[in-house]
């Protein structure tokens, strides 16, 4: 049996919402309702808040496509034109993200690093397909809860401008123990505050092999290390407080995709 878009239409709002508001509506956690075009079909009073809206009028205005300067000025609320770019670019790998939770009736998991009112914070998204009873996908129903990565609660903070004893932001390369280009300070960074090498990569937008490959001829070389080991490097590169040393230019939002079999086929160069 295949929905057309008016019976699905019919059954989001005539049986998810209505059960949304009984089971999630004014419960402390943070859920939103999209239809599968993306729009916002309802939202949590905890994902309101979180938004800062106040009426209803503007949940149908908020979707990950196509995001204008105006809608992250008015729904993220930051006042750092830097991040604005990264926020747009971040909104649009969510939609794709939505995307292929319709297409692949799959639930996708994401961490998400990206400031509302100026504040960074760490936050975990689930996006679950919403089913039909004939098997046809008819929305996605998100789920954003906090969440704590490695040392990422420092790191975050620095990006806040706020002092921190744990981590600092390095804008010359040549202050390192060890010179390193500003790429593999990336890497090395990124890898020893415990990201995979797939999610540094992505965040990197480097593929994993041209990862891999600076690590197993550039990095190991350089450190002491004889063939390729990314453990013992991380273990050196912490000893020498590599970790504690943001590369200024990865000092920007961004989301990681934790779902590596959908990172490669969708998202890797």
């Amino acid at each position: 049996m295949i929905l057309t878009e008016q019976e699905k239409t019919d059954y989001l709002h005539n049986v998810v919402v209505e059960q949304f508001k009984q089971l999630w509506l004014n419960k402390t956690i943070s859920s939103t309702i999209f239809d599968t075009n993306g729009h916002v079909v309802i939202m949590s009073e905890q994902a309101k808040s979180e938004f800062g809206i106040n009426s209803n009028a503007d949940i149908s205005k908020i979707s990950f496509y196509n995001p204008t300067v105006e809608d992250i000025a008015k729904f993220v609320a930051i006042s750092n034109p830097e991040y604005t770019e990264s926020i747009m670019q971040i909104s649009l790998k969510q939609a794709k993200l939505q995307q292929i939770v319709v297409s692949e009736k799959m639930p996708l998991n994401f961490i998400s690093f990206v400031p509302r009112y100026n504040q960074f914070k760490a936050r975990l998204i689930n996006y679950l397909p919403i089913f039909h009873p004939s098997g046809e996908v008819v929305g996605i129903q998100s789920f954003a809860s906090q969440f704590n990565l490695f040392g990422i609660n420092e790191y975050l903070d620095v990006l806040q401008n706020k002092p921190s004893s744990q981590l600092e932001i390095l804008s010359n390369e040549s202050d390192l123990p060890l010179k390193l280009a500003k790429r593999q300070h990336e890497i090395l960074f990124l890898l020893a505050i415990g990201l995979s090498q797939a999610n540094a990569a992505q965040i990197l937008n480097i593929s994993r092999g041209a990862l891999a490959a600076v690590v197993n001829n550039v990095l190991c070389p350089k450190f002491g290390i004889n063939g390729s080991s990314t453990k013992i490097l991380i273990d050196k590169a912490v000893a020498m407080n590599y970790n504690k040393y943001i590369p200024k230019s990865l000092c920007k939002p961004f989301i990681v995709i934790l779902d590596i079999n959908i990172l490669e086929k969708y998202f890797m160069p």
